[in-house]
């Protein structure tokens, strides 16, 4: 449903303030989340979860438009299915590992702990 707007925005204004908006909408969604259960679960948990959810598939949609007309437009001509085939796989597989990675740092840190202490005695 977004991506004809984003498709007649990234025509009008180039795909640069296409990605900034959606990029930063992406991250103000990520932020958004701590407050779906400050300072406990409360009654607008569940639409604001929605909200953001929502807000953040609009962002993902205005992304991946601007991302893939940048690799079409960088793509050589003769060459361009083969481009674009090698940016999807190469995206896909970094945005499938990520959360693998994800996974295995929360397990490594989840037993570590780091402190910094600084004392002054006079």
């Amino acid at each position: 449903m977004a991506l004809p707007h984003f498709g007649a925005y990234t025509d009008r204004f180039g795909n640069k303030p296409v990605l900034g908006f959606a990029a930063t909408l992406f991250i103000l969604c990520l932020v958004g989340w701590s407050f779906t259960t400050l300072p406990y679960p409360h009654d607008y948990t569940t639409p604001l979860l929605v909200l953001l959810h929502t807000l953040m598939g609009i962002a993902t949609a205005g992304i991946n438009l601007a991302n893939n007309n940048v690799a079409f437009r960088l793509a050589p001509r003769s060459e361009a299915t083969s481009f674009l085939v090698a940016n999807s796989v190469l995206s896909s597989l970094t945005a499938g590992m990520a959360p693998l990675l994800g996974g295995l740092f929360a397990d490594y840190f989840a037993l570590r702990q780091l402190a910094v202490e600084i004392r002054w005695l006079s």
